[in-house]
């Protein structure tokens, strides 16, 4: 009794929280590791625990990526067990925080933390457990790090051998200088977050292609949004699509337009939307190295209907910055 009066109060004296983390250099660009994270599909490439039971149910919810995508599981390996995984903070190239559910075996928060280095990207997978009260629980913990630290180390090394396992993703950006051509386009204008911009671009384009199938309008180009200002907190944007003639839908917020023909320099991009930061750079570069002047907000165009091509690494953007 006096021997389990101690370990009890031994116990108490325990920290009541338990760390593990673990972090490795992963010589692919930081975008291309984000995504494997960020998207939660891609967790069956990597994850330890997807690599122990290749016949775990799996179920996902929330969306393709970002905040709130998440999945659970099911699984009849002890080693495994049931639990779920949420997104609960997404910021692009820096951090990714997780609410994990282990049911029975408790909850946690995960994190993610990439950082650039000369060679690649350093990834740090980390993840923290609140013991509670219980004295044995945070004896536990103790030996957590042990337990759980290998199989860190092992989802790691996995995502680092299946990202270099892809074609390779150096790419030769072709910039060029081109004309949009004078066109009628049907647009609607709004502002989001940085991280509702693919829920406000679904609703604008569902709102915009409904009245076009009621007008059966003809459509004369690929899905595009003007960014007319874009900040850490706010983007002002406009999005549609060029169709064959001028209408007067008197629908409220949307716009018909005639846009004349625009001297521009474009640049074809292939692949996730995160990556296109470096086509960006490259036109920056290139704008500054010719000393041209931006005559108005950058355009992207929407070549790839992410619905039909499942495939991140083919969906292609055209970038297009006005200039003189």
């Amino acid at each position: 009794m006096a021997i389990i009066i101690l370990v009890v109060i031994g116990g108490l004296f325990l920290p009541r929280t338990a760390t593990v983390s673990r972090s490795l250099l992963i010589n692919c660009p930081c975008d291309q590791v984000f995504e494997q994270v960020n998207t939660t599909r891609n967790w069956e490439n990597w994850s330890p625990w997807h690599q122990m039971d290749s016949t775990m149910l799996l179920e996902y919810s929330g969306g393709e990526k970002g905040n709130n995508a998440g999945f659970s599981w099911n699984s009849t390996n002890k080693k495994v067990g049931n639990g779920k995984i949420e997104i609960v903070s997404s910021m692009p190239y820096d951090s990714i925080i997780l609410d994990m559910d282990f049911m029975e075996n408790g909850n946690a928060q995960g994190k993610f933390v990439f950082s650039e280095a000369d060679s690649g990207t350093l990834v740090t997978w980390s993840m923290t457990s609140d013991l509670g009260k219980n004295p044995i629980s945070r004896y536990f913990g103790l030996l957590m790090d042990k337990f759980v630290g290998p199989d860190f180390e092992k989802g790691l090394q996995n995502m680092h051998k299946f990202i270099n396992s892809l074609p390779s993703s150096n790419i030769d950006f072709k910039i060029s200088e081109t004309e949009i051509p004078a066109r009628i386009t049907l647009t609607i204008r709004d502002t989001c977050t940085q991280q509702s911009i693919s829920a406000k671009l679904g609703k604008i384009y569902g709102d915009i292609f409904h009245i076009i199938q009621i007008r059966k309008l003809l459509v004369t180009g690929y899905p595009f949004a003007i960014y007319h200002t874009c900040s850490a907190d706010i983007f002002d944007l406009e999005a549609g699509v060029a169709i064959e003639k001028g209408i007067n839908p008197a629908m409220g917020s949307v716009i018909v337009a005639e846009r004349p023909q625009t001297h521009v320099v474009m640049v074809k991009y292939f692949g996730p939307y995160e990556g296109t930061l470096k086509a960006y750079a490259e036109i920056e570069k290139y704008i500054t190295g010719k000393k041209l002047t931006v005559t108005g907000p950058f355009i992207e165009e929407y070549v790839t209907d992410p619905q039909m091509e499942p495939d991140t690494a083919k969906w292609q953007t055209n970038i297009y910055f006005p200039v003189k």
